[in-house]
């Protein structure tokens, strides 16, 4: 990720971060995060390009301000099936990202985000059960674009 370090992504327009201490780190941190936006890092990823601005920053670093940033709202975890754990931000320039779906090729492992509100087209059966949703995670595994046209 060319010019991380200099995004320049205000800190200050994200509200759940002003619940956190603003250290240095989980500032670079969140800017890695934000500069990723559409990726899903894992926290390896996120430590490699913090080591490309902060050689002296560590790995449990990443891993305290992750879970930090997950109890605070401002990320959330994504599982894509693979064993790994990866985090993605909440907001974007402040707003709220809402719940998206992910649709995941299993050739290239390559990931879209379907932006789709299931929770409002289930919500009648919800009502209807009277079930109180607490989250909500789709992934749909398939294939690409892509792959399908090279293996064809």
């Amino acid at each position: 990720m060319e010019g991380v370090a200099g995004a320049s992504i205000n800190v200050g327009n994200y509200p759940a971060m002003k619940e956190c201490k603003i250290t240095r780190r989980r500032e670079q941190i969140f800017r890695i995060l934000a500069a990723s936006r559409g990726r899903h890092l894992s926290a390896y990823d996120i430590y490699s390009e913090l080591k490309k601005e902060d050689h002296l920053a560590g790995m449990a670093t990443v891993y305290r301000t992750l879970e930090l940033f997950t109890k605070a709202g401002i990320v959330r975890t994504v599982d894509m099936g693979d064993g790994c754990k990866r985090y993605e931000l909440c907001f974007s320039g402040g707003v709220d990202c809402g719940r998206h779906s992910h649709l995941v090729c299993m050739k290239c492992g390559s990931v879209i985000e379907m932006e789709v509100n299931i929770s409002k087209i289930i919500k009648p059966q919800l009502d209807e059960a009277g079930f109180e949703v607490n989250d909500i995670a789709m992934m749909i595994t398939g294939y690409c674009k892509k792959c399908r046209n090279n293996t064809t």
